[in-house]
């Protein structure tokens, strides 16, 4: 802590100045490497500014940090010496005190009323290529030329070399976690994971990868995790012609899978002419926490939230101030409510502690903040999960899953499509393979009455991925009927009646086609199937609802959209306003249901199906 004659110091209100400057207010790093050094000149310990005392004390390295194998300092150094010039070029113009790094030396010198001595243009200092130092060997990094606009980064899924398979988790770990770094990156768009790892097993070259990626650039490489010993190699490349940008080999302890990452992230910023916004945070130094959260969302993102849920809370347990993983957990809790494992009245409660317990410990963590959101969005709170959604935007405009969930959970439900439709092409833009984003797309287009537009969509999705075509197929079936379209929209709902196992998940919609074509006992036969499954397992109420309302049995229908509001069914308020039940709008007990969950009355429509 200072003294007080050192915060009266005139050079310690100019480090004060430097410091709250947009330059280094949002960057943590750097103003804890120059804060450290003016502070140990004006303590008198000048002699103690030395390389590998920086590491330790500002960058947590290990007391027994050697340099020649983790050369951050030499690269932080260039960077203040880059952002000082900058903020002497611009806010800092007229400052009487100027702060500077000497090359080869890291005693900070200062000057007092006058400007340091003539030296190369700052204004081109601040510009230039600045020497990346990877495993001990300078590379002028290739810069990303202001002409060719704002650049799109694809992370591919890194390879996993090591000799147990069942590493897998944590290269595909790696990989999210430095698209996550890169994603606070400043003018730089990051393309989800999601959309790079459906591409994992196809030859295709650069130039089509990009296309399908919509990325400029694109990051690839590899893994070896062989004991406590890590090699990552990783190369960085144009998309429009193949060019390499970049690489770099980094031979470490597991121990040190932290750094590699922050050094990946921080030479792709520099070779693409960006800089880290707010929100760039490590948290954890814990290995065993770390290994057990790449393990929870590798599990997560293999749609099996049980084995995540257990992977999260084991990360807590073993670094209880892990703000990710209790996001995680809150996401793990969701899916499961979703996946109708885990009930509402026990996801429900325990993901939202979850989420909570993550914004406490980082109230700038955008992930707790969409976890938080679609808690609010469950529970109805509009007003609340909306505030939530902007907010995890705000801080990492990246977040599909942030501008998805806004889209859909909140805005269309609310019946504000052109919004929605806006948000959830928006994470369409930055997950442009996700199979999920596009169903919700075809959700939204049928709910916003579009139904020409939502078929074209469809078979646009099933011509995308015809191997997961099923609920496109259910989709355009919907999208046909609801024009009047029946005899295509049943051969599209046997299409993906065929495609799913078991059978019976799509025979709700398929129910609505045959009543639409007037075959009502083919629709009475697929209820009394269903309410057979429910002698052992009971149907879900949204699947009854389904056929009683496309078979005109009112009573029924309301009688299964009042099970749904009791088990709290996360699509509840959507099947308010599908339009398969637009005829029931003139009766109370629909305008009712939703004045219930905070939602306006609808246009109403008199005429049945």
């Amino acid at each position: 802590m200072e003294s007080a004659a050192t915060a009266q110091n005139p050079v310690a209100e100019a480090l004060g100045r430097v410091l709250a400057s947009p330059g280094f207010a949002h960057n943590a790093r750097l103003s804890n490497f120059l804060r450290y050094v003016v502070q140990q000149k004006l303590h008198g310990k000048a002699d103690e500014i030395k390389e590998t005392v920086i590491g330790a004390e500002v960058f947590r390295r290990r007391p027994d940090y050697d340099p020649r194998g983790d050369p951050i300092v030499r690269m932080e150094a260039a960077k203040l010496r880059a952002r000082l010039a900058e903020y002497y070029d611009g806010p800092g113009a007229a400052d009487p005190i100027r702060f500077e790094i000497p090359k080869g030396a890291y005693v900070p010198r200062w000057h007092i009323g006058r400007k340091p001595r003539a030296r190369a243009s700052r204004k081109l200092a601040a510009t230039i290529a600045l020497p990346v130092c990877l495993v001990g060997t300078l590379l002028l990094v290739w810069r990303w030329p202001r002409s060719e606009g704002k650049p799109t980064i694809a992370v591919l899924p890194f390879v996993n070399f090591s000799p147990d398979r069942g590493d897998e988790y944590f290269a595909d770990g790696l990989t999210e976690e430095i698209t996550q770094a890169l994603s606070v990156v400043e003018g730089l768009e990051v393309t989800s994971r999601t959309s790079a790892f459906a591409l994992r097993d196809r030859r295709l070259d650069a130039h089509e990868m990009g296309a399908r990626l919509n990325a400029t650039v694109l990051l690839e490489g590899s893994v070896r995790k062989s004991g406590d010993r890590l090699r990552v190699t990783a190369q960085l490349i144009r998309a429009a012609d193949g060019k390499h940008l970049w690489s770099s080999t980094y031979d470490r302890e597991l121990r040190d899978v932290f750094d590699i990452q922050e050094q990946i992230a921080d030479s792709i910023a520099n070779a693409l002419r960006l800089k880290f916004a707010a929100g760039r945070e490590r948290y954890t130094q814990n290995l065993e926490a770390y290994q057990l959260y790449l393990r929870g969302r590798y599990s997560l993102d293999g749609r099996k939230p049980r084995p995540a849920r257990r992977y999260f809370e084991q990360a807590i347990a073993t670094d209880a101030k892990y703000a990710l993983a209790y996001a995680g957990l809150a996401d793990a809790l969701l899916a499961m409510n979703r996946d109708l494992v885990l009930p509402h009245d026990e996801a429900q409660p325990q993901a939202k502690t979850a989420a909570q317990r993550a914004l406490q410990l980082d109230p700038n963590l955008s992930e707790a903040h969409t976890a938080l959101a679609m808690v609010r969005a469950r529970e109805w709170a509009w007003q609340e999960a909306e505030r939530s959604f902007r907010r995890a935007i705000q801080l990492n405009a990246n977040n599909a899953v942030a501008h998805q969930e806004l889209g859909y959970a909140v805005l269309v439900a609310l019946g504000r499509f052109e919004e929605g439709l806006a948000e959830i092409q928006r994470s369409l833009a930055l997950d442009p393979l996700s199979e999920w984003t596009r169903q919700i797309l075809l959700y939204a287009l049928i709910e916003a009455g579009r139904y020409t537009e939502a078929a074209d969509e469809a078979r646009k999705t099933i011509v995308l991925d015809p191997a997961q075509s099923a609920s496109s197929y259910m989709l355009l079936g919907r999208a046909l009927y609801m024009q009047g379209r029946e005899i295509e929209s049943l051969t599209a709902m046997k299409e993906a009646d065929r495609r799913v196992r078991p059978a019976l998940q799509i025979t709700g919609w398929l129910a609505c086609a045959y009543a639409r074509t007037g075959q009502r006992d083919e629709a009475f036969r697929l209820l009394e199937e269903n309410q057979a499954e429910g002698d052992a397992t009971p149907a879900p109420s949204r699947r009854l609802e389904q056929i009683y309302a496309c078979l005109g049995d009112r009573n029924r229908a309301f009688e299964y959209l009042e099970k749904m509001y009791a088990e709290r069914e996360t699509s509840f308020p959507h099947y308010l306003q599908y339009p398969e039940l637009a005829w029931l709008r003139p009766d109370p007990r629909l305008a009712e249901l939703r004045q219930r969950i905070g939602l306006i009355p609808m246009r109403v429509i008199a005429m049945p199906p």
